[in-house]
């Protein structure tokens, strides 16, 4: 019966959140600075043009509107 109840807390809690539609990049300096103001962990993001597994993740990862 527990599980049945944090199920649809769970269920309710995700219907109610709102996800962004991409991720808004910014530069380290300004993660910083809005850091400060909120802190909360942040992801740095290294990438290159030439790479197959990086491209991967803007298409697939960083598009998917969960992840953003």
């Amino acid at each position: 019966m527990k599980k049945i109840i944090l199920f649809i807390v769970v269920f309710a809690f995700s219907l109610n959140s709102s996800a962004q539609e991409k991720v808004n990049w910014v530069s380290f300096d300004k993660a910083i600075e809005l850091n400060k103001k909120d802190p909360k962990p942040f992801l740095v993001d290294i990438y290159t043009d030439w790479c197959g597994w990086c491209k991967k993740m803007d298409r697939d990862t960083y598009a998917n509107p969960i992840i953003a």
